[in-house]
């Protein structure tokens, strides 16, 4: 595995704070995107879901696929 040096200095998490709260996916990506003031080139978004994968593509992001619960992972 390769390090990510100085991109790794920060995170953040951007999503819901509970089960039942709605949010828009696309907006907290495109504000991850732009906070992490990385090309898109060097963003990968993981998610679980097909809706995960129309938006990274709509975003022209790679999309690593991440099945919880014992399935496979898959790169997109």
């Amino acid at each position: 595995a390769r390090a990510l040096g100085k991109e790794a200095s920060r995170l953040t998490v951007l999503g819901r704070h509970s089960l039942g709260e709605r949010v828009n996916k696309g907006a907290l990506l495109r504000r991850a995107v732009e906070e992490s003031k990385l090309p898109k080139e060097r963003v990968v978004y993981v998610g679980d879901a097909d809706i995960d994968r129309s938006i990274a593509n709509e975003m022209g992001l790679a999309f690593l696929r991440f099945r919880p619960f014992g399935g496979n992972k898959e790169r997109e």
